[in-house]
């Protein structure tokens, strides 16, 4: 439980770089060579053997493992799933079984050697930990919530943008609440539940009509509380219907996706499965196949493959790490302010 608070999480350094794979190999280059070289430890005549995992959101795990960016045609980290076919329900793609589709970090470390023009399924760079197993890069809880929900929420917006007919509409001078009334609706809907400084709200420089992100806890607020037929009452209720299904089934797997391993059976995971991929096919007949973004084919092909070997995902979470870089950087940037300020006044 601790290490899943900040208090459980602990800082090795700190390095200001853009998040490039060149720049993040060098800065974990004393790292990885540790990890490489340190396979076990002796304390008092006992000999324990040491296991690493990695874990992140999906641009770091993808740059770590060698992979291209999520907008890849390869995008998958654990299996060579093309983009055209996340869709598909049918299909089984496995994390540990190459013959079913499965990655493993020797062929990426192989292919990250080929020339450019001979390399295959997106991988371009050299796994910065290549002694670390693909099953050992798990997916985190926390993320693959917020990246599920945040493309549920960019459709409903798209469809509030539609009602209002500025869906093509790439300029804006102003947000006017009597002409934009279903936009005006949900930012009522989402202020009304506490979140505050939520508005829509037109980007200086783009001229684009914009919100700031919601925090995970704010996300789970609005799927919790939110009434589709209310923020569309000129859409067919039908499809109000079925759009409320998917936010209600996401928090549902959710809660089992989030589950400890004591809590999680083979028959729960067995659940959890069938559950992700009914919501997958429950999803497209909502929207087009091409909205299936690589969070949701991992949820649907390999999150349940993970409970299975792990027990539980639940211990990776990135939440306790999430709160403790937000910390550490309020008190980086302020430590720098300071020490400018010092600066500048000797």
């Amino acid at each position: 439980n601790k290490a899943h608070s900040s208090e459980g999480n602990h800082i090795l350094a700190v390095f200001k770089e853009p998040e490039k794979y060149d720049s993040v190999e060098a800065a974990l280059e004393d790292i990885s060579a540790e990890v490489e070289r340190l396979n076990s430890i002796h304390i008092s005549d006992m000999n324990f053997q040491i296991k690493y995992h990695l874990g992140g959101d999906w641009k770091f795990l993808a740059m770590v493992t060698g992979i291209d960016a999520a907008s890849s045609e390869y995008a998958c980290i654990w299996c060579k799933c093309k983009s055209t076919e996340r869709f598909d329900t049918e299909k089984e793609w496995s994390i540990s079984d190459p013959t079913a589709g499965a990655r493993t970090i020797e062929e990426n470390v192989s292919l990250s050697q080929l020339p450019k023009s001979r390399k295959k399924y997106n991988v371009s760079n050299c796994p910065i930990f290549p002694s670390i197993p693909l099953t050992h890069v798990v997916i985190d809880n926390l993320h693959l919530f917020l990246r599920v929900s945040d493309k549920l929420i960019a459709l409903l917006v798209s469809e509030l943008r539609r009602q209002d007919k500025i869906d093509k509409q790439k300029k804006f001078t102003s947000f006017d609440p009597l002409k934009y009334k279903h936009c005006d609706g949900y930012q009522k809907f989402v202020t009304s539940l506490g979140i505050s400084n939520f508005e829509f709200y037109i980007g200086k420089t783009s001229r684009e009509l914009k919100t700031r992100s919601l925090t995970g806890p704010e996300k789970l607020k609005v799927f919790r509380n939110a009434k589709i037929e209310a923020l569309l009452p000129n859409f067919d209720p039908t499809e109000c219907e079925r759009i409320q299904h998917l936010w209600t089934g996401l928090l549902e797997l959710n809660m089992l996706f989030s589950k400890p391993a004591e809590a999680l059976s083979t028959s729960v995971i067995d659940e959890f499965k069938h559950g992700a991929k009914q919501w997958v096919r429950d999803f497209i007949d909502v929207y087009h196949n091409d909205n299936v973004t690589p969070y949701i084919h991992a949820m649907m092909q390999h999150v349940g493959q993970f409970m299975t070997i792990h027990g539980s995902i639940l211990p990776f979470t990135q939440q306790g790490l999430e709160k403790h870089n937000d910390n550490m950087t309020k008190n980086f940037d302020l430590r720098a302010f300071v020490v400018s300020k010092l600066c500048s006044n000797l």
